[in-house]
C-alpha cells in the first residue's frame, strides 16, 4: 500500500540532527545518567559549535557556552527541577563544568570530553558492527 508522507529510497534525508554519543549508553560510567541528562549533553554538544562560531573562547583556548537552564527546559519541555537534576548528573559524571559569572548573568558551561576508556562496556563495538556494502546511506549496519 502506498502511504502519504512516508520517505522513499530516492528522497534525500534533509533533517538536522543532534549527536547523541553511543558511549553514554554502553559505558558503565554513564549508564546511570537519566535520558534527560543524555539529551541535554547532546544539546550542549550542538551548542558548542555555535559558541565556537561566536568565538566564545576563554583565555585557555577552551570553548564555553552561554545556555540557560530555562532555555534548555523550554527546548525539552521540562520544568526547572528535572533540568537542574540533569545538570547535576552531568557535573557529577564530569561531562560538563559550570563557572558562575554572577550579577544575573548565565553560567559559563564547558562541555567535557567523554572518557571512552573508563568503565566496562557491555558491548564491544567491533563485535557488533560489520560492513554493509548494499546499504543505501550507511556503509555499516548494527547486528545483534
Amino acid at each position: 500500500m502506498k502511504y502519504e508522507n512516508v520517505y522513499t529510497v530516492a528522497e534525500e534525508n534533509s533533517h538536522r540532527f543532534y549527536q547523541l554519543p553511543k558511549e553514554l549508553f554502553i559505558n558503565e560510567s554513564y549508564k546511570g545518567l537519566s535520558i534527560s541528562a543524555k539529551m541535554i549533553y547532546s544539546f550542549l554538544l550542538d551548542r558548542k559549535e555555535l559558541s565556537r562560531t561566536n568565538n566564545w573562547i576563554d583565555e585557555y583556548g577552551q570553548v564555553f557556552l552561554l545556555f540557560t537552564r530555562k532555555h534548555v527546559g523550554e527546548m525539552l519541555n521540562l520544568s526547572d527541577k528535572p533540568v537542574t537534576n540533569a545538570f547535576k548528573e552531568l557535573i557529577k559524571a564530569d561531562l560538563i563544568k559550570e563557572e558562575r559569572q554572577g550579577l544575573n548573568k548565565p553560567n559559563k558551561i564547558y562541555v567535557c570530553k567523554i572518557n571512552y576508556g573508563i568503565g566496562e562496556s557491555t558491548i564491544q563495538e567491533s563485535e557488533y558492527i560489520r560492513p554493509c556494502f548494499g546499504c543505501y546511506r550507511n556503509a555499516y549496519e548494527f547486528r545483534y
